[in-house]
């Protein structure tokens, strides 16, 4: 992880038509800690902790639940290591793909594609 910025990295093997990625990932988070602070707001720690986790399909009671359950936690909320799941599904059109003279033989090519997720 480089410049708050998580890469993966993979090859794929196409074949004329119309293919998909799909990567599944689970990302471990932690909020930043700014050395040499104190103890801060655990309030604002828990609601950036919410704003990361809840889904829009979550109501404010149950926001509100979690809110709850995180502030009653007496360590620091800086320190808590919370999960987030990923589902990232590319879909590669490659119909432009070269054909080989035969069926058996297949042309290889270097092609790279950059595709940028932002996690809400």
């Amino acid at each position: 992880m480089e410049d708050d910025k998580i890469r993966i990295n993979s090859c794929v093997g196409t074949s004329p038509g119309t293919s998909e990625v799909i990567i599944f990932a689970v990302l471990y988070c932690k909020l930043r800690k700014i050395p040499n602070t104190n103890y801060g707001n655990q309030e604002k720690y828990a609601a950036r902790i919410l704003d990361f986790l809840s889904s829009k399909r979550s109501g404010k009671r149950e926001r509100d639940s979690w809110n709850a359950y995180l502030l009653q936690s007496k360590g620091d909320l800086r320190d808590l290591i919370f999960t987030k799941l990923v589902h990232i599904r590319v879909r590669i059109n490659t119909s432009d793909h070269p054909k080989a003279e035969n069926d058996r033989d297949f042309i290889l090519t270097d092609s790279t594609i950059k595709v940028n997720v932002l996690l809400n």
